[in-house]
């Protein structure tokens, strides 16, 4: 090793006093120390680049990431070189160093030799050394004692490696410096290596970033549980069906809240099918009704946890009301009349539509009866919610309560395994229009005033 410093440190004599061009340099020195010459630079220490705290503490925010990932790297190798007197410097892409880690007191030199916060290690400011020749060729390499151009940095070895981005951009250096003595090879492999690591830790959080995004930016209420049924993750549309904060949902009891202590082996296991599955989740002494999905999470054939996907009902009413054409197209504007009295007619009804109270309208068969309606709901609050018309008389006897108000799964022989939504439910946040009302049989007609009175429905 002395053998080889006496002879760079020779050629860098003649190169500095003589300006002769030494031949037993490696390329990328030569040329390195050519383009310092040719800057002018003061080959006994460079240039000092004095930048104030602010603009120190602005680096480091704009890089505050790669900071934060780096520097549990940069602990962990210098605890494989600790007393070795090394000190780990990361920079930005411009060779500012943003932080240190290590023995500082390199041979007590380390504010001479400008290892401070702050510090530009350019080529343009710190001549031929690790981090600017690095950032400079955009690869790794290992400058050792006279091989840098600056005589202040001749006793030290100095390993660099550039940290790109996802696109291939350069975006900072990792450096381990040391006395020249230390200089060994596997040196810059140790700093490659954490390089390597560094991006590969970036590249995990940009990607778990993604991932995230596109958890929370889904329409669906997503729930996400371990092989215990723990809940480990949930995305704010879930948040926002269940009307909890994500710490309230991670405290939920998946099968106390969908009242079903066999769930998990149902999913993992394969036992049922949760498809469109309709079910409530009970939180907080309420029900929020919803569409349910959920698929076991496989790691090499072992269930290892379930993804839960789910709709809140009233999202999935509006779907199949768009689908079956429930809404209204007639507004009062397509009314066209000279009668005063369909005029006085229709200023009552405006009224009307203003209020929350049921409308009763009466005319005889095929005079207008449900473009009065629809028009009633259009110039109401309720009019972005459905219209769902419903012919009466059209209704056979035994299914006018089952069509009307719904059921639950399992609620007689022959119901739906699923249930069935009734066109009261389907209108809910809208207008029902019930044509024909007075064909009714006279027991319903009781149980429809009911539902007029206290505009509520329980299906059982």
């Amino acid at each position: 090793m002395e053998q080889y410093i006496n002879r760079v440190k020779h050629s860098w004599k003649s190169f500095i006093e003589k300006g002769e061009t030494p031949v037993n340099i490696k390329e990328e020195i030569l040329n390195s120390w050519i383009r310092c010459r040719e800057k002018k630079l003061n080959y006994e220490q460079g240039r000092i680049e004095v930048i104030s705290p602010d603009k120190i503490a602005k680096i480091r925010r704009e890089n505050a990431e790669l900071i934060s990932i780096s520097r549990p790297i940069m602990k962990s190798l210098q605890k494989i070189v600790v007393g070795s007197e090394f000190i780990i410097a990361l920079t930005d892409k411009q060779g500012h160093i943003m932080e240190l880690i290590g023995d500082e007191n390199i041979e007590g030199n380390a504010e001479k030799l400008n290892f401070n916060l702050g510090a530009n290690w350019s080529e343009e400011y710190a001549g031929t050394n690790a981090i600017g020749t690095s950032l400079f060729l955009n690869e790794p390499i290992q400058i050792i004692g006279p091989e840098h151009y600056c005589r202040n940095r001749h006793i030290l070895t100095c390993s660099a490696c550039i940290i790109h981005n996802d696109k291939g951009e350069i975006i900072g250096c990792l450096n381990m410096s040391g006395h020249y003595s230390k200089a060994h090879p596997h040196t810059l492999g140790m700093v490659v290596s954490a390089v390597y690591s560094i991006q590969k830790q970036m590249a995990l959080i940009k990607s778990s970033k993604l991932l995230n995004l596109t958890f929370n930016s889904i329409s669906d209420g997503m729930i996400i549980t371990d092989e215990n049924l723990k809940i480990k993750n949930a995305n704010k549309m879930a948040e926002k069906i269940l009307n909890l904060s994500r710490s309230e949902i991670f405290k939920l009891n998946i099968c106390n809240t969908l009242k079903d202590n066999d769930f998990g082996n149902k999913v993992m296991y394969g036992e049922q099918e949760y498809h469109n599955f309709d079910c409530s989740f009970y939180v907080k002494n309420r029900r929020v009704r919803c569409s349910m999905n959920a698929s076991p999470i496989l790691i090499g054939n072992i269930a290892k946890g379930i993804v839960i996907t789910f709709k809140e009902e009233g999202y999935v009413h509006k779907v199949v009301n768009k689908i079956a054409g429930y809404s209204a197209s007639y507004t009062f504007d397509d009314i066209i009349t000279n009668n005063s009295n369909v005029k006085k007619t229709i200023e009552l009804a405006k009224r009307a539509s203003q209020s929350e109270c049921n409308i009763l309208l009466e005319a005889p068969s095929g005079t207008g009866k449900e473009v009065f309606a629809q028009a009633i709901h259009n110039y109401s609050s309720r009019s972005n919610g459905p219209f769902v018309a419903i012919n009466c008389a059209s209704l056979p006897r035994e299914l006018v309560e089952s069509e009307l108000f719904g059921y639950e799964k399992g609620a007689f022989t022959g119901a739906l395994s699923e249930g069935n939504p009734g066109k009261f439910e389907l209108a809910n946040g809208g207008s029902i229009f019930l044509d024909e009302i007075g064909e009714l049989p006279l027991d319903m007609q009781s149980k429809l005033l009911r539902v007029l009175d206290n505009k509520s429905i329980f299906n059982s």
